[in-house]
């Protein structure tokens, strides 16, 4: 299966789209840095383009 076929099958059996986001942390970043980061992208689970 070539990745836009595996694109096409996420998107007509979910009605979703494939995406990736990329952070990066350094020496200067701690705990609390990647947890309120982490909190911060999960109140955008299940949310739709309109909605954000």
């Amino acid at each position: 299966m070539s990745f836009e076929q595996f694109l096409s099958v996420l998107e007509d059996r979910d009605g979703k789209s494939a995406g990736a986001v990329r952070i990066s942390v350094g020496l200067e970043f701690n705990f609390t840095d990647v947890h309120r980061f982490w909190e911060f992208a999960r109140s955008f689970i299940d949310q739709i383009a309109r909605g954000v």
